[in-house]
């Protein structure tokens, strides 16, 4: 799922992508992400 996401914002020039996910692949996406060099992740909850 995390390469896909990846992936496919790459091939698309996505600055940006919202990804939402079940609570039980949240901590696990958002570790895969984090561990990706060029991808940034901001949780819901630090949006201002």
């Amino acid at each position: 799922m995390c390469a896909n996401v990846v992936r496919l914002a790459r091939q698309q020039g996505a600055r940006r992508v919202v990804v939402a996910v079940g609570a039980s692949h949240g901590q696990v996406l958002s570790e895969l992400l984090r561990a990706t060099p060029g991808v940034k992740v901001v949780s819901f909850n630090e949006l201002t």
